[in-house]
């Protein structure tokens, strides 16, 4: 009678080391890939301070998503960095592939430097890269100066910085 409890056991055990305890998988979780990318002035003469920027991101929407942004504009994947730290800046998530990007601030940043970043979730499977965002050229990019704040900067646009994959 014990080696037959014996035999059970290791039978039991044996097929538990073999087949897992039923809970599927290999115990590996696989988080998405995160892009982090920085967008920046470029064109501001030197001593001319930047009140607002409005530019518009082309991302691959096959390969990222990016949270929806709340009536209030406030998007917590999309915030002030570098020279715009401390500036509100808004978010326009209507349209897959496409972020819209604005920044006020009162004060005025220096020119020619980072003033946003916006954090994309990547698609488990797809493969991301540093050319899958761009900035939309029409409409062109706007960059107002802090002086006049109807007033565009001229020469000045918004180019993608850095991307950072993670």
């Amino acid at each position: 009678m014990k080696l037959k409890n014996l035999f059970g056991l290791v039978s039991t055990v044996a097929l538990l080391a073999m087949f897992g305890c039923g809970g599927g998988g290999d115990g590996v979780i696989v988080a998405p890939p995160k892009a982090a990318v920085k967008v920046q002035t470029t064109g501001v003469p030197g001593g001319t301070l930047v009140g607002a920027v409005q530019v518009m991101l082309n991302y691959s929407s096959s390969k990222y998503t990016i949270s929806p942004t709340p009536a209030s504009g406030i998007n917590p994947d999309v915030v002030a960095s570098g020279a715009g730290a401390g500036s509100l800046v808004t978010a326009n998530t209507n349209t897959a592939g496409q972020l819209g990007i604005g920044l006020i601030n009162a004060t005025g940043i220096t020119g020619n430097a980072e003033f946003a970043t916006a954090t994309f979730i990547g698609v488990i499977g797809k493969t991301p890269a540093p050319g899958d965002f761009t900035v939309v050229l029409v409409p062109a990019p706007e960059v107002f100066n802090n002086a006049n704040p109807s007033t565009q900067i001229a020469g000045a646009s918004v180019t993608v910085s850095s991307v950072t994959i993670h």
